[in-house]
């Protein structure tokens, strides 16, 4: 057997693969609403993002942003 195998296996499962996902049943991920707050700091404008799930923020989930690295993808479709 080639040493080259698992890679050809890998390329083979990943053609098989749908173009369009499932988010929940093939990536397992869970849609989740989430605050967006406006943070000003001395450095300028800021934008966090908190979890709405309390046992989510005590295990310190959050995002901070720069407003001009945020894309609303509802609107990019």
């Amino acid at each position: 057997m080639s040493e080259h195998a698992p890679q050809e296996t890998v390329r083979v499962e990943w053609a098989k693969q749908d173009t369009d996902p499932d988010l929940t049943a093939d990536l397992d991920y869970r849609l989740d609403d989430w605050e967006v707050v406006d943070a000003r700091t001395a450095g300028g404008e800021q934008l966090m993002f908190l979890p709405n799930d309390e046992e989510l923020i005590k295990e310190e989930a959050f995002i901070v942003a720069d407003p001009d690295s945020v894309r609303d993808l509802g609107e990019s479709v």
